[in-house]
């Protein structure tokens, strides 16, 4: 089915959107349920509700019991009444996913990306959104947006203004998209690490609303993303998160960064720092990643590997623990490659509290990425089901 198949102006709306979202987090609930919690008139609930069935984005799923009188009818998210494909390029592979409104991955691929970056990295993005939409079309699957998470630098309107590893320099890689694509405004780019943050929180949390917490990933790079009352935070400009960069080493010989300046976190403890501070330290040359390198560490039969994950760990769990006096966090979630690895996860832990202050622990929860790899995906599909509510929807990024 075509992307963004039937009218979906009259979405766009804030009571639409507060009572699919209402829906969607107590379901299954009854229309009298619906109209204690968000005080709107009954006639107005029974409206959009109908509405919202019409569009297959809801569906009846049974009776409450009754007080008196009729039982009322429940309703909950239809999963099949739309989906989402979503192209995430965190890692050395793009992980591609179509995802379902139950935010379930109910397909996935990968494609290696090419080394060569630039113009062919946006090729294989292109490509990929292509074949996520010929998929659903070829399944009869309503497709109601397309996403990606990149890392680097990505303003609000989908300009990726940095991001090495891909070598993107001020790419408008949301307007190539939507021009590529022949669509206007059902295409979302949103930071790979703001995405999974989201996720994290939309999944773990039984109201969203209640929470505020940082997810943090150290993988190749590091970054954090932050939700405060449900909401993901971007700073001013899309830029918030660049934990990587919080320099932690202030010697004239600290090691320089890959954004030019040195004693960057990233350039401390991202898997390419610990895997060259392995080598430096005397560690065998058989240790050529970091998922070797942890697992050795883990072993505890290697002292070399052990002691360049512990230090990488605190390294992160000081600049976490920071943040933590900052913010005020309920919650710090690990995440990326090195999150597997309970040597790391033990540092990262103990540099945290070690660094924030007592008050700042009462009620904190730290704890690993519950999505793991998926969290990129369901992340943009989420912010993308909450963009297509929103009243601006065909302006924000």
């Amino acid at each position: 089915m075509e992307l963004g198949a039937g009218n979906q102006s009259d979405l766009r709306d804030a009571n639409t959107g507060f009572i699919f979202q209402l829906i969607r987090r107590l379901s299954p609930i009854s229309r009298t349920d619906i109209v204690e919690r968000s005080r709107l008139a009954p006639s107005t609930v029974s409206v959009i509700t109908g509405n919202l069935q019409e569009k297959r984005l809801i569906r009846e799923c049974g009776h409450a019991m009754s007080n008196g009188g009729r039982r009322p009818v429940l309703l909950e998210v239809d999963p099949d009444g739309g989906h989402f494909v979503v192209a995430d390029l965190s890692g050395a592979q793009m992980r591609v996913g179509v995802i379902n409104l139950g935010m379930q991955v109910i397909k996935q691929w990968f494609i290696p990306l090419s080394r060569k970056g630039g113009e062919e990295s946006y090729r294989q993005v292109l490509s990929a959104l292509q074949s996520g939409r010929q998929w659903c079309g070829e399944h009869n699957l309503s497709l109601l947006g397309l996403g990606v998470a990149s890392p680097g630098l990505i303003r609000d309107d989908g300009m990726v203004i940095e991001a090495d590893n891909l070598g993107w320099y001020l790419l408008p890689l949301r307007r190539r998209l939507q021009e590529a694509l022949s669509v206007e405004d059902n295409i979302l780019v949103e930071n790979d690490t703001n995405a999974a943050a989201y996720g994290e929180f939309e999944f773990l949390l039984d109201r969203v609303e209640e929470g505020s917490g940082m997810y943090v990933s150290v993988d190749t790079g590091i970054g954090a993303g932050l939700v405060f009352n449900g909401e993901l935070f971007s700073g001013a400009r899309g830029l918030a998160g660049e934990i990587g960069h919080v320099r932690v080493r202030v010697d004239p010989d600290a090691p320089v960064c890959g954004c030019g300046r040195q004693g960057c976190l990233e350039a401390v403890a991202a898997g390419p720092a610990m895997v060259r501070d392995y080598h430096a330290s005397g560690g065998g040359a058989e240790v050529m990643d970091l998922e070797t390198l942890l697992a050795r560490a883990d072993s505890l039969d290697d002292e070399v590997a052990l002691q360049v994950v512990v230090q990488a760990g605190a390294e992160v769990g000081r600049v976490i623990g920071g943040q933590v006096n900052i913010l005020n966090l309920e919650r710090v979630i690990l995440g990326g490659l090195a999150a597997s690895s309970q040597t790391f996860f033990d540092s990262v832990r103990s540099a945290l509290l070690a660094v924030a202050l007592p008050h700042f622990q009462t009620g904190l929860e730290f704890h690993r990425s519950t999505l793991g790899g998926q969290g990129g995906l369901i992340g943009v599909a989420s912010l993308s089901l909450a963009q297509l509510f929103h009243p601006s929807a065909s302006v924000d990024r």
